[in-house]
């Protein structure tokens, strides 16, 4: 009841209703990257074409997120994210168009252009919510935008799958495009029309400066634990020959982490953030390392299930810091690209390892790595 009761209020609220809503419409290309490889290999014939292609939009998000928080903070929230909407589906749309011409290194720059033009929506959501919202809501507020978030990447491929069945990847890259741009020029119009943190804008002090490098640096290793966590899964599932399997540890893990960020937004305060951000990291570190251990199906969904559990409050916890800070949607920028650059690399070193094993255990273990040098930095940090 009391969850009901924390999440209700809010969203009893109209403009904080619209913002969600419009949030998970406008963020379902976020996972877009798996409809950019599915064209490219269909137009070239190469898997590997594909995994470049899909490489360069996350590159280009990653590249991007801090610049887009930056003129979020000077410029307000309605040009930059109208702009980007509107680059983002032409930018979608141009490479479905483009695609049967077989172009691979032109359908990698437009893939690198859809990256690079994704509207920063998370990132305004915070900012706006951390003006708006008192502190005493904010952790539920930023718990929310977590949410809306993940019901996105859940509901994404979904629509993805439906209008593939019905058409073709083409025509779902397109179709999701423009699904976006509406979502996001919804969104951006449900905000203040002067939205914007010129106290962000500044510069910010050098002890700020250092304060916020560490949390970005914490996100990179959340990220890689992430990414890492995602290739072991794929190899558990290949281990027992049941590719569908992949899709049910991650729902697992999916649904522990909306029982984690309901329960932290509804329960907790950002002034207990710091404490509550090395206390999820133990617990993801704890889970990973056991999940390097086990072998059983069962036991490995229940433990990506707590995986879960701690990974949403530990992203909740750094933005609750960053708010503090007064890091604006700049800050949000930089700890998306660190989570995103950090996933990359985590996938990787996990690929590496499960192939040279054998065995899903070393993918694991980078995770549990990962999350123990993030506890590790959270601990020596002098904003701790």
């Amino acid at each position: 009841m009391a969850i009901a009761s924390v999440y209700g209020d809010l969203l009893r609220v109209p403009a904080v209703r619209r913002q969600t809503l419009s949030s998970v419409v406008a963020q379902v290309t976020q996972t877009v990257a798996v409809g950019i490889a599915l064209v490219v290999h269909g137009s070239t014939g190469s898997l590997a074409a594909g995994g470049v292609a899909a490489a360069a939009f996350a590159l280009g998000v990653c590249v991007a997120r801090p610049a887009q928080g930056r003129a979020l903070d000077r410029r307000g929230v309605r040009p930059v994210l109208v702009g980007c909407a509107l680059g983002h589906a032409a930018a979608l749309c141009a490479l479905a168009v483009a695609a049967p011409g077989g172009n691979a290194p032109a359908l990698d720059v437009l893939a690198l252009l859809c990256g690079l033009s994704l509207p920063p929506i998370s990132q305004a959501m915070r900012a706006e919510w951390g003006r708006s919202i008192e502190p005493a809501a904010r952790s539920a507020a930023f718990s929310l935008a977590t949410i809306a978030q993940e019901l996105a990447v859940f509901g994404g491929p979904l629509l993805l799958a439906v209008v593939i069945a019905a058409s073709s990847p083409r025509a779902a890259v397109a179709v999701l495009g423009l699904v976006a741009c509406v979502g996001s020029i919804g969104f951006a119009l449900s905000l203040p029309a002067a939205a914007s943190d010129a106290e962000a804008a500044e510069r910010p002090g050098r002890r700020v400066a250092g304060a916020l490098l560490a949390l970005v640096a914490v996100s990179f290793l959340l990220g890689s634990a992430l990414g890492a966590v995602q290739v072991s899964v794929a190899a558990v599932a290949t281990e027992h020959t049941q590719p569908a399997l992949a899709g049910l540890l991650i729902a697992a893990m999916s649904v522990g982490g909306l029982a984690g960020g309901l329960t932290y937004g509804a329960v907790r305060s950002g002034s207990a953030a710091a404490a509550d951000l090395v206390g999820a990291l133990v617990l993801l570190t704890a889970a990973a390392v056991v999940l390097a251990l086990v072998g059983s199906v069962p036991a490995t969904a229940a433990l990506l299930f707590a995986v879960g559990l701690g990974l949403n409050p530990a992203i909740t916890a750094i933005t609750l810091q960053v708010r503090e800070l007064g890091g604006g949607a700049e800050g949000f920028g930089w700890l998306s690209a660190g989570t995103g650059s950090g996933t990359a690399l985590g996938a990787a070193l996990a690929g590496y390892a499960a192939q040279r094993a054998g065995d899903p255990g070393p993918g694991f273990a980078v995770a549990a790595g990962s999350c123990a040098l993030g506890l590790a930095l959270v601990w020596v940090s002098p904003r701790r």
